[in-house]
């Protein structure tokens, strides 16, 4: 594999899009992450990943007193062409307004979630949807949006009664607005959260078809996916695989990430 040691992905320093990061949000990324994290492309979990990231570090940055950085070792297959990639960056999610009794959270990118009335408008979906944002820092964020819903998945008794009864209702109504509101011409992706073999929290990602959510994303294909990324992951060693799916020549994917992961570029 193709290698770059010491390779920056984030410092405190103001970044392309005009925001500035603390040494404590730096930390916070450190602490959420795996020893390994897939390298993706264009932030789009929709392609596949092409290496991963080893030795994430806090560094200062040279020639600038009090800023810092976080640097690690990349690793890209032999076959993928640094030069098309136009750098690397991270993403990460952050809440900006609670509602009570949270049962999931929307995550729009830059530029919009500096709009408030695109914040209030979220929360108006549904009084259990938290509005956030997905920081993604490359020169062009890909405009999709990430639905996420609370509920840590394990393969109990009650699992199917939770998901028709509380989940989806969730969900559907959310969709509902979603799909007539300002974000309706954005995919999104759907992300929740299963206990993995050895008890650690295995981050599950939904992909729908980016032109066809409707039928790529419905109550069954969403249930029956869940099951089997949980009996997947409950017997990986790894605590990570890849589950696809054909229908009618629609592609699903059900990406089950290594637990925390959180770059990707």
């Amino acid at each position: 594999m193709k290698t770059i040691e010491g390779q920056l992905l984030i410092s405190t320093l103001e970044d392309s899009q005009g925001e500035r990061y603390d040494k404590q949000f730096l930390e916070d990324i450190i602490t959420r992450m795996p020893p390994r994290c897939p390298l993706g492309q264009h932030h789009d979990a929709a392609r596949p990943h092409v290496g991963y990231i080893e030795k994430l570090r806090l560094e200062q940055v040279p020639d600038h007193p009090g800023e810092w950085c976080i640097k690690g070792d990349v690793y890209m297959q032999d076959d993928q062409d640094w030069s098309m990639g136009g750098g690397f960056s991270f993403s990460a999610v952050e809440v900006l307004k609670r509602q009570p009794d949270g049962l999931g959270a929307l995550y729009i990118p830059f530029p919009f979630y500096r709009d408030g009335a695109a914040i209030e408008e979220i929360l108006s979906y549904n009084p259990h949807l938290n509005a956030g944002r997905w920081i993604k820092k490359a020169a062009d964020p890909f405009t999709i949006t990430l639905i996420v819903t609370s509920t840590l998945w394990a393969l109990t008794p009650l699992w199917k009664k939770v998901f028709d009864e509380k989940v989806w209702p969730f969900l559907e109504g959310v969709l509902a607005k979603y799909r007539t509101g300002r974000f309706k011409n954005m995919p999104f992706d759907y992300g929740s959260r299963a206990v993995g073999k050895n008890g650690e929290q295995v981050n599950l990602l939904f992909i729908p078809d980016r032109k066809n959510s409707a039928e790529t994303f419905t109550r069954e294909l969403v249930k029956d996916g869940l099951e089997k990324a949980m009996v997947t992951i409950a017997e990986d060693e790894r605590g990570a695989a890849v589950v696809r799916r054909d229908d009618r020549s629609i592609e699903e994917q059900i990406a089950l990430c290594f637990p925390k992961t959180r770059v990707a570029a």
